[in-house]
């Protein structure tokens, strides 16, 4: 056997190796002290420029890195806005987000795959809902034309396309239950978190998160996790924990179903610890849905009967022993709310009072604020008490859009449930739970958006179009597998 004598290193090598090292040396230093001197935010998206392609390289899978990467931005807020002008509103300036990169990289990708690839992909245009999506989109920007400050309109309007290229490319890149699979188990791991999150916070009464990062910069009783507002991360809450809820009768995987118990538990103590009235009851409203459409999908309705009794059994046996959770619930509904929904009444009529005037085109996206107290009539005077929009997302949309706006985010909806509630009738697979998750979340918003103000085009939004994305996506997964199977036969 040949013996292998290490060799000596020569005095040119020994030069070479001690230039890589203190290059490198160097090197590494130079991002940490420039890291050292940018903001959370900037820091934080240069970091995820340099982190990504390594670990992409090490994952072997960049577009599933990247989709998990644009589930877990949902509720986390890396962006900046160069040009910020302190409107009040939702969108103040040219927002450029962590979000917005990772979604043109995926469309680059998906270009690249059609252009070089080997495999053909047929774009698939889903004229029920775009039709009526494009329209939005067309009605938003007409809105501008009206508006009073149409810089702000410019701003939100950009956010708007943002919207629907979301919902295009996940409806278009869903191929396959394991995607489905990956992306439910982002979303299922991201309330995990934001869930423990809210305990810390409940229970230290810290943030715990940067608000460079989108947080709050205090706490006191009421939890917000990622988010900046209490109110929107119980909304954020109310998006996912249907999904959680339909997975767990829908999936009988063991690993599945820790998962889903562990979200399930922590995301609704979140959730009370939010003292959301609007949360809790659009909560109700998803999860009576998921229970609904879960129990006529199972064969065993007994046995999923039984476990909705269980829970509902626990919930009833632990308010006696946490006594603070049953006095911080009726609290919230029958005691004094120093006038929070008292002051709602003069919103709702002064935002009547402004699609009244304005019927066609409203008064223009993201002009809300400007223009509110033009059309304050009431005798408390609200613009004196609040400079925000009336907490009501369809009153918002049709000051904003008109009735014709109202009318066409409307028609999205209903296409989105009844496309859907259609599909899942004649499915039993994962996808099918997926997709009454899906939109169990979707009407969780809807309801609790009856007592609450979002922005279109605003972060909120977002979730409604990445969860019809992901509605079209799995259905078409479905309808391409059906066909396969019929080509097989």
């Amino acid at each position: 056997m040949r013996e292998i004598v290490p060799q000596k290193m020569d005095s040119r090598q020994l030069k070479w190796l001690m230039l890589v090292l203190v290059g490198g040396l160097v090197c590494g230093m130079i991002p940490v002290f420039v890291f050292l001197r940018l903001p959370l935010t900037y820091a934080t998206i240069l970091s995820a420029g340099l982190v990504f392609p390594v670990v992409a390289l090490v994952v072997g899978d960049s577009k599933r890195l990247l989709l998990a990467a644009l589930a877990t931005l949902l509720p986390i807020t890396v962006e900046i806005t160069p040009n910020h002008t302190g409107y009040v509103g939702d969108i103040a300036g040219y927002i450029v987000s962590l979000y917005d990169a990772v979604l043109v990289v995926l469309y680059l990708m998906w270009f690249g795959e059609m252009v070089y690839g080997r495999r053909e992909y047929q774009i698939r245009f889903f004229p029920a809902i775009s039709i009526p999506a494009i329209l939005l989109v067309l009605v938003a920007w007409a809105s501008t034309l009206v508006a009073e400050r149409q810089d702000l309109s410019i701003y939100a309007n950009i956010q708007v396309i943002k919207l629907y290229l979301t919902f295009f490319y996940l409806a278009n890149n869903i191929r396959s239950e394991s995607e489905v699979r990956f992306l439910v188990l982002v979303l299922m791991l991201g309330l995990l978190f934001e869930g423990a999150l809210g305990f810390a916070q409940h229970r230290y009464d810290e943030p715990f998160w940067p608000s460079a990062l989108g947080g709050r910069d205090w706490i006191d009783s009421r939890v917000a996790g990622t988010w900046r507002s209490y109110n929107d991360f119980a909304w954020y809450l109310t998006f996912v924990l249907p999904i959680s809820l339909s997975m767990f009768f829908g999936e009988r995987s063991l690993s599945w179903r820790v998962v889903c118990s562990a979200s399930l538990l922590f995301g609704s103590a979140a959730l009370m610890w939010t003292n959301s009235r609007g949360g809790w009851i659009s909560f109700a409203a998803g999860l009576a849905f998921v229970g609904v459409f879960v129990l006529l999908k199972t064969r065993g309705k007994r046995m999923v009967a039984g476990r909705f009794f269980v829970c509902i059994l626990v919930v009833l046996l632990a308010v006696p022993i946490y006594p603070r959770l049953y006095s911080k619930v009726a609290g919230r509904f029958l005691g004094d709310d120093k006038g929070s929904a008292q002051s709602r009444m003069p919103q709702f009529e002064m935002a009547y009072n402004m699609m009244k005037e304005n019927p066609g085109l409203g008064v223009g996206i993201n002009n809300y604020a400007i223009v509110m107290e033009q059309y304050d009539y009431s005798e408390e005077g609200i613009e004196s008490h609040t400079e925000h929009a009336v907490h009501n997302i369809y009153l918002h949309l049709g000051v904003e859009m008109g009735l014709l706006g109202l009318s066409v985010f409307l028609w999205c909806m209903m296409v989105v449930f009844v496309s859907g509630i259609g599909w899942i009738g004649g499915n039993s697979s994962f996808g099918a739970y997926a997709v009454i998750g899906l939109m169990g979340g979707i009407l969780a918003f809807l309801v609790h958006g009856l007592a609450d103000v979002a922005y279109y085009g605003g972060k909120l939004y977002l979730i409604v179009w990445f969860f019809a994305g992901m509605i079209y996506g799995i259905k078409n997964v479905g309808e391409e597998g059906g066909r396969a199977m019929a080509h097989g036969a």
